[in-house]
């Protein structure tokens, strides 16, 4: 997983890849999102601060990062360092703590639900108030015009089920539960 957070407002996009070769493509959404967020405002990236792994900073990434902006600034933290990446260190042991506590509330998930965790994680946290933030959403700080539609919120892991398919006889109303 590779997290953006915007040290301003709390923001987090979270991107889940298979390895750290595909940080290009998850660096290519970043932009994507961060431009399309931005409600008509030209959002301007000023500094972009990782680990100094040589895999995530390749002469495409660079590339793409001063195409966004041409003043970006690329910090890297020395190796072996997590401490210097607080903000993103803390994010991710929250995130990943909050999702071995859905997965440990729904034993009938099985762990391969570890991302969809994740991500219900993140998205709670993006509209959820921070006492940090003097009790700001991070969505609606980020983006004043957003629409936080909380009708939508369910419990991870709520048990689902599906009606009468074509092959069961159409006749019986008993819904079957989705594993």
């Amino acid at each position: 997983v590779t997290l953006f957070i915007d040290h301003g407002t709390d923001m987090i996009w979270e991107f889940y890849h298979t390895g750290k070769k595909k940080f290009q493509d998850a660096l290519k959404s970043f932009f994507a999102k961060v431009e399309s967020y931005g409600a008509g405002r030209v959002l301007n990236i000023k500094a972009l601060r990782s680990d100094s792994e040589p895999v995530y900073w390749t002469d495409v990434c660079k590339k793409m990062a001063r195409k966004h902006n041409p003043t970006i600034r690329i910090e890297q933290t020395p190796p072996e360092t997590p401490q210097l990446n607080g903000k993103v260190e803390a994010a991710i042991g929250r995130i990943c703590g909050k999702a071995r506590a859905l997965l440990a509330a729904a034993p009938w998930l099985p762990p391969s639900l570890w991302q969809s965790a994740c991500e219900y994680a993140c998205e709670r946290t993006r509209i959820s108030c921070t006492r940090a933030k003097q009790d700001r959403v991070p969505l609606l700080a980020f983006d004043p015009k957003a629409d936080i539609d909380l009708s939508r919120l369910v419990p991870f892991g709520t048990p689902c089920y599906y009606g009468v398919t074509s092959q069961q006889k159409s006749l019986d109303p008993t819904p079957r539960f989705a594993n």
